[in-house]
């Protein structure tokens, strides 16, 4: 999985980082024998002599980058404090540039302006390539940022201004709540159960990423889900989103047995259709989802304690997906709902030792 996260972070941060790498040889030499005041040495210096220079450079930032950025995405490193996260990287940035920097010099048949590395305090390129570096290194990591915040599509057409005014989407919403969550917090006291929905949270995480979803809200012990229709639907990612967070719930029984005495379990709703998405507040905005898609999708987990079911899905969406095991607990009336509504549920235990068997 480390090395599959790896390679398409790299292939994604490649055009980035030829991007910028052109651009910096571009301000650095395009032009630069032709300025008032300034002699170089080689006067037939021209953009398309630094082509296979940035080329080469660009690729190797991007594989700098994207080294730093998977050490830092590590579930270790991940959960320490923002700022932490951020020094870590900025010394293994430093330390790699420093590094390659070095050896590329060593290797290269060609007069050397750093012989010994502490000859690269005084050398003045280095340092400009670091310094800018650092800067696209910084930007890229915000990017990165707000399409985890926003997801990716989001994040798109956020900077298009698609949703200033009320937009209509497709989508589809998983509503998940953690089951006997009073007694929980009864049980270990605020601070410890605050402790135990983040250690679930950062489960969820990983299932979301696996199977393409964003995650919508998180509101207490409750957590929302979505995807664009079509991507939930293909390959079932909606189903198996969060059969695979029961998995991983499972998979560290021990951790939450050891550390909190209980094993969290949580219950779900899946349904899915048209709705308005629409920029919402000042200060701070958010995208926000107004319909009866997302309101349904919350009832249908809220019926869930009703049925003693784990994980219920809408008659509605289960016509279009293809998961073979779904099975009708009937037709259910939800509150607020004129009429009743026929409701499917499946069986996470069976699908979940079914994978663990295979792997």
């Amino acid at each position: 999985m480390f090395a599959k996260n790896f390679l398409l972070l790299f292939i994604r941060m490649v055009p980035f980082w030829l991007m910028a790498i052109g651009l910096y040889y571009l301000f650095r030499f395009f032009g630069l024998d032709q300025t008032p005041g300034i002699t170089v040495d080689a006067p037939d210096i021209r953009l398309g002599q630094a082509n296979a220079g940035f080329l080469i450079v660009g690729l190797v930032a991007a594989l700098i980058y994207t080294l730093v950025e998977s050490i830092g995405d590590s579930p270790l490193i991940k959960r320490q404090p923002f700022g932490l996260v951020l020094l870590v990287k900025a010394f293994l940035t430093f330390t790699i540039i420093l590094f390659v920097s070095y050896q590329v010099n060593r290797i290269l048949p060609v007069e050397r302006a750093v012989n010994h590395p502490t000859d690269i305090i005084g050398f003045k390129p280095f340092w400009s390539f670091v310094f800018y570096f650092s800067f696209m290194s910084v930007l890229a990591s915000f990017v990165r940022l707000m399409i985890n915040m926003f997801g990716k599509g989001q994040f798109i057409r956020i900077l298009l201004g698609r949703y200033r005014h009320p937009t209509e989407e497709k989508r589809i919403f998983l509503f998940l709540d953690l089951k006997s969550s009073v007694a929980a917090a009864e049980l270990l006291g605020h601070i410890r159960y605050s402790e135990l929905i983040q250690e679930c949270y950062y489960d969820l995480d990983k299932s979301v990423v696996k199977h393409r979803g964003e995650i919508y809200q998180y509101v207490g012990d409750e957590a929302v889900v979505t995807w664009p229709y079509q991507q939930g639907i293909r390959d079932n990612h909606c189903i198996d989103c969060f059969l695979d967070f029961t998995y991983e719930l499972e998979s560290r029984r021990l951790f939450y047995d050891e550390k909190f005495g209980l094993q969290p379990q949580f219950k779900a709703g899946l349904h899915g259709g048209s709705l308005t998405a629409a920029e919402v507040g000042g200060e701070k905005k958010e995208i926000a989802y107004h319909g009866d898609v997302i309101n349904t999708a919350s009832r249908i987990q809220s019926a869930c304690s009703q049925l003693g079911e784990m994980f219920l899905i809408s008659d509605q969406l289960s016509r279009d997906l293809t998961y073979e095991s779904l099975k009708s607990v009937g037709s259910i009336p939800l509150k607020g709902k004129t009429n009743p509504i026929d409701l499917y549920t499946i069986s996470p235990q069976i699908k979940y030792h079914e994978r663990k068997d295979k792997v």
